[in-house]
């Protein structure tokens, strides 16, 4: 799918390939006006999702703003017609770009992850409990473990760090 927006003066063609984009620039180069241009645009005809860390959309009128905790969040469990195999993959490496985690912590995450899907998991909360139960078998599994109980802890109890 490609979208036609009017954006202005651009050099070059924008393509939207699968519905993701990605701005690159120096400071001061434009890089958030044309995120909020575009994002205007896109909005007109498709769903858009934009993640604002320092808040500067805000002003963007037609948005909701969405915060984990005010009512709002996210079942990192719903497949959205993923094999379940890809949806481990996805969801350890999301884990692991967030909490850069050690191996043996990815290989501890991965078992939970595919425990807590085989038990038809809700929820965060259904992850660390999956994480809970797995077995100890040294002083340095349970240094892991709780490296991971740690992460996940938060985002259980919905709360974003």
């Amino acid at each position: 799918m490609a979208l036609k927006l009017k954006l202005g003066r651009v050099w070059g063609r924008i393509r939207i390939v699968q519905g993701h984009i990605l701005i690159l620039g120096r400071s001061g180069s434009g890089k958030s006006n044309t995120a909020r241009v575009i994002a205007q645009e896109a909005s007109r005809r498709v769903p858009v999702l934009l993640l604002d860390w320092s808040g500067e959309h805000a002003v963007l009128s037609g948005f909701r703003r969405l915060a984990p905790g005010d009512g709002f969040s996210l079942n990192i469990f719903e497949r959205a017609g993923m094999e379940d195999s890809d949806h481990v993959d996805v969801l350890v490496d999301l884990f692991d770009a967030t909490f850069h985690l050690t191996p043996p912590q990815l290989y501890m995450l991965r078992t939970a992850v595919k425990n807590a899907l085989a038990r038809g998991a809700r929820g965060v909360g259904d992850l660390l409990e999956a994480v809970e139960e797995l077995p100890v078998r040294s002083y340095y599994d349970h240094e892991t473990k709780m490296a991971l109980v740690r992460r996940l802890t938060p985002l259980g109890e919905g709360r974003a760090g």
